[in-house]
């Protein structure tokens, strides 16, 4: 009993921390706040973690980028400030090692929780800013930008990171669903509120990003995953969810009298061309600054614009081992997910989505500063941890398989499983065996 009441708490602590990752009204945001009161209890409960794979390389990014960080802290003007920015740094980067290190111990079942828990705070985000929209809030103008009540922000600061944040709950509430690892009704609700959230905010980012990991899906599935019965349904699925979301979508537009408000966001806006002269402007002080100007100074102390683009700000304010670092960061968790999908395991479906909405996110990077958004972190991880469990055996060879109606059993008595507890053994799957799982009432 002693043993199994910690890893309750460090179990209910990081659901706790994932849920309330939308709510970041305020700095610092209630998730942080518990995910260091998760990290206190984890040092405590190393058994629940397994990190042995993790990947030279990747470690080395990560170390090379925060010692860069450091370097470049020496040039800031305002070093409290700048100390407080690579602090998050520091901190969301153990948050990336955590997630790994979850999933690495406890393997589809660590999968399934995290994301289970991101997904529910994603629902409830996304219920409010629909609710707002609607005016059925109280105060309801809380939750949009501005005072114009037109694009929803929700519990975030800006619409432009509330609606990614959906996007990334999209994606994965799309693989559950394919997979089985979702009942429909649910896939279908969940679906549904996050594309209204997605299209009331009137990001342009974050549809961008969209269309990006629905491509990068598709081919995955299609091409690289190469499962019949999941290729089947994203197919069929794909058509119906298409033309539904698409007239429900000019439905609620044209009923919140959002039309002409939503054709003007798709064009070219007036604020464009200052966004690309400070681009500009980043590469000269870049060239000036080889070591950066510290940890988020850019827009500190230095200028009153973001350069809305995360790999030219890192190169202005931590310089160019900084930007190494981070370039070789973000290609080290696609690649860990790109590997997953061609290894073709029970995992490859979930690194595919994975990979999928990382693309999404390092292509919206070019347009707007994501290196302090924390689901990118928590994206990140899946793929590493994911790649771990494979490697120690945490992932079953029949895992979730549809055929094997007694695995059905044992995987939802699996996912009540502590963190802690230890992985079943098990071999790679055969190319012949589908890779869809269950419709797993622990998940649904």
């Amino acid at each position: 009993m002693s043993d199994e009441r910690p890893h309750f708490v460090l179990r209910w602590l990081t659901f706790a921390a994932l849920f309330s990752s939308g709510v970041v009204f305020n700095e610092p945001p209630l998730t942080d706040l518990l995910f260091f009161l998760t990290f206190a209890v984890a040092v405590f409960h190393k058994d629940a973690f397994e990190l042995r794979g993790f990947g030279a390389v990747l470690a080395g990014s990560i170390v090379l980028f925060l010692l860069a960080n450091g370097l470049s802290l020496m040039a800031a003007e305002t070093h409290i400030a700048a100390t407080k920015y690579l602090v998050v740094t520091v901190y969301l980067f153990a948050m990336f090692v955590f997630v790994a290190g979850w999933i690495g111990r406890s393997g589809m079942d660590g999968y399934a929780f995290l994301t289970r828990a991101f997904i529910s705070g994603a629902f409830l985000v996304g219920m409010i800013g629909i609710l707002a929209r609607f005016n059925l809030m109280p105060r309801s103008e809380l939750f949009f930008l501005g005072g114009d009540g037109l694009r929803i922000k929700s519990t975030f600061k800006d619409p432009n990171v509330f609606a990614p944040y959906i996007v990334a709950a999209f994606m994965l509430v799309l693989n559950d669903a394919l997979t089985r690892r979702r009942r429909l009704w649910s896939a279908a609700v969940l679906g549904l509120v996050f594309a209204l959230s997605i299209l009331f905010a009137f990001s342009r980012g974050a549809i961008f990003h969209l269309a990006v990991s629905l491509f990068v899906y598709a081919l995955c599935v299609v091409f690289l995953v190469r499962d019949a019965a999941i290729t089947k349904r994203f197919v069929a699925g794909g058509l119906v969810v298409s033309f539904g979301v698409t007239v429900f979508g000019i439905y609620a537009i044209a009923a919140t009298g959002l039309d002409g408000f939503f054709a003007e966001r798709m064009k070219v806006q007036s604020y464009d061309s200052e966004r690309f002269a400070m681009q500009a402007l980043t590469l000269h002080v870049a060239a000036e600054n080889p070591l950066g100007i510290g940890p988020g100074e850019w827009n500190v102390t230095r200028f009153a614009n973001d350069p809305h683009n995360v790999y030219l700000r890192v190169l202005a304010e931590n310089g160019v081992l900084g930007a190494i670092g981070w370039i070789l960061w973000c290609a080290c968790c696609a690649t860990a997910a790109l590997s997953g999908i061609l290894r073709r395991t029970a995992a490859a479906p979930m690194h595919a989505a994975c990979f999928a909405i990382l693309l999404g996110l390092y292509a919206e990077a070019m347009i707007i500063d994501t290196l302090h958004w924390r689901h990118l972190f928590l994206v990140a991880g899946l793929p590493i941890g994911l790649r771990i469990a494979e490697a120690h055996g945490a992932i079953r060879e029949h895992e979730g398989t549809e055929h094997d109606s007694t695995e059905h059993d044992s995987t939802a008595q699996d996912s009540t499983a502590q963190p802690g507890s230890a992985p079943s053994q098990g071999m790679r799957r055969g190319a012949h065996q589908p890779l869809v799982t269950p419709r797993e009432s622990a998940v649904s």
